[in-house]
């Protein structure tokens, strides 16, 4: 990845500084993803990039498990990056990563879908990452699209992926007693980097449209802010401005 390419990866992927395994946060289920930020090659169009999904979608099927979202900024900062959305990958669990990344590095049919990928699309690179989720949203089994909201956030000093956890569980009973719902992931890197910021994370929150309108009017209540603040300042802290994303899913 190009250094220009790779600070911009640094600047708006989900990423943490400390080098955390799935056994550094025990008590809550690891699931490993993967990103890429994207734009459609010159000459190429929105419905080349729909032919690809299907055709990559039938592939798909023989992977087992495995969830493909693109991410679509809804508002960003005058030139603030210089592409058109973001690729994420989830798995359930790290056989099944495994069991997919082999097929698709190693069989006729894999290295096919990776030569159409980059014919479509330019990408800056892959970043592989942890994911941990800390508050679950109902929703519907064939959920399919919603909208997100990340932030980048630092760990206060001597506070560990563990506090951020337990944290995010005293702002959820808030939630709860307040009936308010929606999905919140925090991301942690599998490797560090040395040029992030020590005890930097990001987190994700968001899902059905109808529940973000619901919380997004909830968040502008003066409680909610100064139960926000008072909560999450035991740990770790935030910037204010937010990245919105139109999340859909194209694997099916």
């Amino acid at each position: 990845i190009a250094g220009n390419d790779m600070q911009l990866l640094r600047n708006i992927i989900t990423i943490g500084f400390l080098l955390i395994s799935p056994m550094a946060i025990a008590d809550f289920e690891v699931s490993p993803a993967e990103m890429q930020v994207c734009k459609v090659r010159e000459g190429r169009s929105a419905d080349d990039l729909n032919a690809f999904f299907q055709q990559a979608n039938r592939w798909f099927e023989t992977l087992g498990e495995f969830d493909w979202w693109m991410a679509t900024p809804h508002y960003r900062r005058p030139n603030e990056y210089a592409w058109d959305f973001l690729m994420m990958g989830f798995w359930p669990n790290f056989d099944e990563q495994m069991k997919g990344l082999s097929a698709f590095y190693t069989t006729p049919e894999g290295r096919q879908i990776a030569t159409e990928y980059s014919q479509v699309l330019d990408c800056a690179g892959t970043v592989h990452f942890n994911t941990i989720q800390v508050r679950e949203e109902k929703r519907p089994k064939d959920f399919n699209q919603g909208f997100g909201h990340m932030f980048d956030c630092v760990m206060n000093e001597g506070k560990t992926p563990q506090d951020v956890a337990a944290t995010f569980q005293k702002w959820n009973q808030y939630l709860d007693a307040k009936k308010i719902d929606h999905n919140v992931t925090a991301l942690f890197p599998r490797t560090g980097d040395d040029q992030m910021s020590p005890g930097a994370f990001k987190f994700l929150w968001g899902g059905l449209f109808g529940n973000v309108a619901e919380t997004l009017a909830f968040l502008t209540q003066d409680e909610a802010q100064t139960t926000w603040a008072n909560i999450i300042g035991e740990s770790f802290s935030c910037e204010a401005y937010d990245r919105g994303y139109f999340f859909q899913k194209v694997s099916q």
